[in-house]
């Protein structure tokens, strides 16, 4: 069976063999042919266009986008609560899915982390 897969490369670069190349690409795989008949050149730019020039601010993560968007004094009461360690994580996200807002803990503990000076979120909002 080995023999029937010649190799087509030279010097083991690509590793192409006639078997290989004789099978069905991969779902997904696209030549650039294809990416360009399935695009729209106007319609790309366009969009592109649109993403590049809007005014934009970094969105930030999910807990800095919630310190944000509280008013005071909960948002005070909440700034403290990240920046204490006594409390977990888990415990703020817990009290915040009382009043159905969902934070993943990961994301919680990533913010926090970064609040103490850590490695973490890099979120670009100050809480």
């Amino acid at each position: 069976m080995a023999g029937s897969r010649k190799q087509t490369s030279s010097k083991d670069v690509g590793n192409a063999t006639d078997y290989s190349l004789s099978q069905p690409r991969a779902r997904g795989a696209l030549d650039a042919q294809d990416v360009n008949q399935k695009i729209n050149p106007n319609d790309f730019l366009s969009k592109l266009d649109s993403i590049i020039e809007a005014p934009h601010r970094l969105s930030g993560c999910k807990v800095g986008r919630i310190v944000i968007a509280l008013d005071e004094p909960m948002k005070t009461k909440f700034s403290e609560a990240l920046l204490n360690d006594k409390i977990e994580s888990a415990r703020l996200v817990e009290v915040l899915a009382q009043f159905d807002i969902t934070v993943g803990s990961d994301v919680m503990r990533r913010h926090r982390r970064r609040l103490r000076g850590k490695d973490g979120c890099r979120c670009s909002l100050e809480s």
